[in-house]
């Protein structure tokens, strides 16, 4: 693994370079999602943000601009470009998933908000109409737009150290639309898969890189292999890993390809013939 100034140095070069091309990133983006393409799809907004368009259905899980987390572009029409959202899913109140700015700026727009109950207050002040909220409780479906979501306890607590523990209440949601399943169990620490639901098979996992607490520099990094077993547990028919150069993160703190390339591997050991990808910042994914 690279010494502290030299991935400091390649955080640095991803940054620029995303800030850089960010409005072609976002313009490619938004025409993308805005087109008549049948296929079910999504597109990274952020780090581990996602934009989705199903059967001319559009909703997000997390929405949330570069400019709210560096020193990046922001322009008015990206406000207007996101007015065709008929939902969002809200999991949990980290900066680098509520974008407070973007929801107070939508608040105009007819989208329904699905939010956990310890952010309906945030949001209800964001937005001021109660009637555009809709609460996300644990294990009762919900319908928006004829997807049905069934939200539940994601395990985003770590109590990896003795004297502290590490986490804010999330919420993890099983998407569904037709036959196919979609799962978002969100920002995991803790890789005890029993501890969820019961899912069944899902046709797409987005599975969100944590390989322990300020292990971005660990050769191997801790938990690579409890973060593997937990994503084979969930049985996925595909991978996407996201939550890759969260560029608001320190050296020792973030994920970026060559983690990946690490997890690629040991996920293809234990299953050769899973589909494993990693999505980064605009790409779009096959859903």
């Amino acid at each position: 693994m690279q010494n502290c100034e030299s991935r400091k140095s390649q955080i640095d070069n991803f940054r620029e370079n995303i800030v850089e091309n960010y409005r072609q990133i976002w313009a490619n983006m938004i025409a993308d999602w805005s087109s008549d393409d049948p296929r079910s799809l999504g597109w990274l907004m952020y780090s581990a943000n996602y934009l989705f368009r199903t059967n001319k259905i559009y909703w997000a899980v997390d929405p949330f601009l570069l400019s709210t987390r560096i020193a990046a572009p922001f322009w008015e029409q990206q406000i207007s470009d996101l007015s065709k959202l008929d939902f969002v899913l809200l999991t949990h109140r980290h900066n680098d998933h509520f974008d407070r700015g973007l929801i107070h700026a939508l608040r105009d727009f007819p989208i329904q908000w699905v939010v956990p109950q310890e952010m309906r207050s945030d949001v209800l002040e964001l937005i001021n109409d109660p009637k555009k909220i809709v609460v996300a409780t644990h294990g009762k479906l919900l319908t928006c737009s004829g997807m049905n979501i069934m939200p539940f306890n994601s395990l985003h607590f770590d109590d990896s150290r003795e004297t502290k523990i590490h986490g804010v209440p999330e919420t993890g949601y099983l998407v569904q639309f037709q036959e196919k399943k979609w799962l978002f169990p969100g920002d995991i620490r803790n890789y005890r898969a029993e501890l969820l639901p019961e899912f069944g098979p899902v046709d797409l996992l987005f599975a969100h890189l944590w390989l322990g607490r300020k292990s971005g520099q660990a050769d191997p990094p801790p938990l690579l292999e409890q973060f593997c077993e937990f994503c084979l547990a969930l049985q996925p028919a595909q991978i996407v890993i996201s939550h890759l150069y969260e560029a608001g993160r320190k050296p020792d703190s973030l994920w970026d390809l060559s983690h990946f390339e690490k997890v690629k591997r040991s996920l293809e050991k234990l299953s050769p013939n899973l589909p494993i990808s990693a999505a980064l910042i605009g790409q779009k994914i096959q859903i």
